[in-house]
């Protein structure tokens, strides 16, 4: 048996050199494959082979496809062709290429001793069996290849205000109805697609164009993404989130550990109708590639992502600083993507030039700009052992603004560094988190429109809502906006002094603990607890002056100022009830949350403190009560208390408790800041409902009262109450 194998064998290679001498020029001449001595061939062959290694019908390749001779990628047809045809007694399919390589290469295999006719009737059975699958998922597909739903949503909201100093009329009113409605495919291979359309109707004086005779249409978010085994593209609407110091994040930053259901209900709310009034410019649009391979048993390298997006913006405007953006990431995962290596780069920039503006030197407007942001991180997650895990990570970031394309002196740099490690033991967490952003660092997404508020112009929350306390600081408009320049939005002191801007917030440097924990039967006791230690400014605020060629700071009395320090220290306390009492609703919680702050300008007088005081329950549903036994309650009690003097926006809201951080070129702060006592005391009640009417629809109605008491000026009176009540449908 053994001298009929060599015979064999040399048989075989006797057929292989004849090939090579008389069949190879031959079939160079009529076929997509040069000589096999050579690596002349059409691209696809090479794919083809790589899809018999990947799948395990050939041996495993030592080197690229396209580094093989042609000698060898018959070897290799021939190879595959007998183990598949060798299966004919199973339903097998066809290895993807098979057929194509065997016909490129059927006299070379031939000559190798394969059975083509063999082959050829294994073929032709996968054929006829793929094709019944294919027709019976082509039959399912039809049926279920698009998901089509959304959600119908009706508000009716009515704001009062009373008192000498009130924001409100006796009642200014906004009715809002809209329908979402959201095409989608279900996860069919190679193609996905998702698309929603909005149609809106409004009626009232905030938020959009009072009693609107018309519906309005409109696109908020379409996307194309093909997706295959090296990676995937997609074209449309989108958003990617970036780490916070090269794009920021797209949430509205909440202060305290405790928000009330009420005030996320209203919070939500204003969200939504704000973003409705502005369209869908807040989305970033464009074009996004991504591959991502991993590797099984490999070590150390376990994983590797790769993507890049682009796109136009809309046209550079006095709430919109950019008109292209591009920018990159890539994530390097390790020991079994516990130890993840990442760098991001975005890249922003505005050249009015395109639009046939002729550029000046004396007309900001018509400067080109361009923005760029880049950082390195990392992140690592160890398990010490089952109950017990370690987290850390750290980003470096700098950024670069050129504020004139044509002026290279008109460029600010600076770095910043966010690092953040926790430690976490069955139920008890310990966080902290140190943050070093220069002064002139700029993260672009917290680069806001930034301009007193003034009733009724179509701004900022702060300006068209008339609601400076109620959301302070929350940019309505594309998440790269500025005033033609990169500025910031207008934050309220009664909220937040030390980070209002989140990681982010420039000029900061210091360190944040942080503690929470479950306690108690399923952990119905939590605790939580922030403290902020060596917080502070590198440097006073800076603005220039209105010509443009002197720099002061923005809130200095004198020649000198010094930078601020801070404090911060938070305790929160949730108690959830339907776990601790057997027969409680199931939503059944009591919060708690108290918080103290203070803000040293520097000045040698009495830091700037803001105390604040929640208490919040939700009780529901009430199983035993006919009618209403699905209502959920909710009630909430808020008291802030502030004293001393800081800096405020003048002529901003009534009382005046709004700062802004000032960028550089910022030309417009200097001289609108007020240096005044604010010992302000601000007064809040709420209650709140959620009745399901059925699992599709349901009513949500809240209540809010507030009142301001400012002890500096006598006879000051401003109380407002907001009633909204809103029904949602979906299907």
């Amino acid at each position: 048996m053994e001298r009929k194998n060599k015979s064999m064998k040399l048989k075989n290679l006797t057929l292989i050199l004849w090939t090579i001498l008389f069949v190879g020029p031959v079939v160079s001449a009529y076929a997509d494959h040069g000589a096999l001595a050579t690596r002349d061939r059409d691209a696809w062959i090479d794919a083809r082979v790589d899809a018999l290694a990947s799948s395990g019908w050939v041996s495993p390749l030592d080197r690229p496809a396209r580094e093989l001779t042609n000698l060898q990628v018959a070897q290799l047809t021939a190879q595959a062709a007998r183990k598949f045809s060798d299966n004919s007694g199973q339903t097998t399919p066809a290895p993807m290429g098979l057929k194509e390589l065997v016909e490129e290469y059927k006299d070379e295999i031939s000559a190798m001793g394969v059975e083509l006719a063999k082959v050829e009737d294994r073929l032709t059975e996968a054929k006829a069996r793929n094709k019944k699958f294919r027709d019976q998922a082509k039959a399912a597909l039809q049926k279920t290849g698009t998901q089509i739903f959304g959600k119908a949503n009706i508000s009716f909201a009515d704001y009062r205000g009373m008192g000498a100093n009130k924001f409100y009329g006796a009642s200014d009113w906004d009715n809002i109805a809209f329908a979402d409605i959201q095409l989608k495919s279900v996860p069919v291979p190679s193609v996905l697609f998702d698309m929603t359309f909005r149609v809106t109707k409004t009626m009232g004086l905030y938020y959009v164009d009072p009693l609107s005779a018309s519906i309005q249409k409109s696109f908020r978010w379409i996307a194309l993404t093909c997706a295959g085994k090296p990676g995937s593209f997609a074209a449309g609407d989108f958003w990617k989130s970036y780490t916070p110091l090269t794009l920021w994040n797209n949430d509205v930053p909440v202060y305290t550990m405790v928000e009330p259901t009420s005030a996320n209900r209203f919070r939500k709310a204003v969200e939504e109708w704000v973003y409705m009034d502005h369209g869908n410019d807040w989305r970033m649009r464009g074009i996004d590639a991504s591959t991502e391979q991993s590797w099984d048993g490999a070590y150390p390298l376990h994983s590797c992502k790769a993507q890049v997006m682009g796109g136009m913006l809309q046209t550079s405007s006095t709430t919109q600083y950019a008109q292209e953006y591009g920018g990159t990431q890539e994530r390097l995962g390790f020991f079994d993507d516990q130890l993840n290596l990442r760098a991001a780069g975005l890249l922003l920039q505005d050249d009015p030039s395109t639009s046939s503006m002729a550029y000046s030197q004396a007309a900001t407007e018509t400067w080109a700009r361009r923005q760029m942001v880049g950082s390195l991180s990392a992140d690592a997650s160890v398990t010490v052992r089952e109950d017990f895990k370690i987290e850390a990570s750290s980003e470096y970031a700098k950024s670069r603004y050129q504020d004139n394309n044509e002026d290279h002196e008109s460029v600010v740099r600076d770095w910043a560094v966010l690092s953040n490690g926790a430690a976490q033991w069955k139920d008890y967490r310990l966080t902290m988190k140190y943050l070093n952003i220069g002064p002139k660092f700029y993260s672009p997404g917290a680069q806001t429109n930034r301009y007193a508020p003034v009733s009724n112009m179509t701004g900022y929350l702060t300006g068209n809502q008339s609601l400076d306390d109620g959301l302070p600081g929350y940019r309505n408009n594309f998440v790269l906006q500025g005033f033609n320049r990169p500025v910031f939005a207008p934050y309220d002191r009664l909220s937040e002094n030390v980070l209002p801007y989140g990681d982010a917030t420039p000029n900061r440097r210091g360190f944040v603990l942080g503690g929470s924990a479950k306690i108690g039967q399923d952990g119905w006791v939590k605790p939580q607890v922030s403290v902020a230690l060596g917080m502070k400014e590198f440097q006073p605020d800076y603005v220039l002056v209105g010509t443009g060629n002197e720099e002061l700071p923005v809130d200095s009395r004198t020649s000198t100022a010094t930078a601020r320090t801070f404090q911060n220290v938070e305790g929160a306390l949730t108690l959830d009830l339907s776990k601790l009492i057997e027969k409680a609703p199931s939503t059944c919680a009591v919060a708690l949350d108290m918080k103290h702050q203070t803000s040293d300008p520097g000045f040698g007088d009495k830091a700037f403190k803001v105390d604040t005081y929640i208490v919040s329950a939700d009780a529901g549903p009430f199983k035993h009560v006919p009618v209403i036994g699905a209502l959920i309650l909710s009630a909430a009690f808020e008291e802030v208390h502030s004293r001393g003097h800081e800096f405020a926006l003048s002529s901003s809201g009534e009382p005046p408790s709004l700062a802004c951080y000032s960028s550089i070129y910022d030309t417009a702060s200097l001289g609108t800041y007020q240096y005044q006592a604010l010992n302000i005391d601000r007064t809040t009640f709420s209650l709140g409902f959620k009745l399901p009417m059925s699992k599709t629809f349901r009513i949500y109605g809240d209540w809010l009262t507030r009142k301001y008491v400012w002890k500096d000026q006598s006879g000051f009176d401003r109380r407002e109450q907001i009633w909204k009540l809103t029904h949602e449908l979906t299907f």
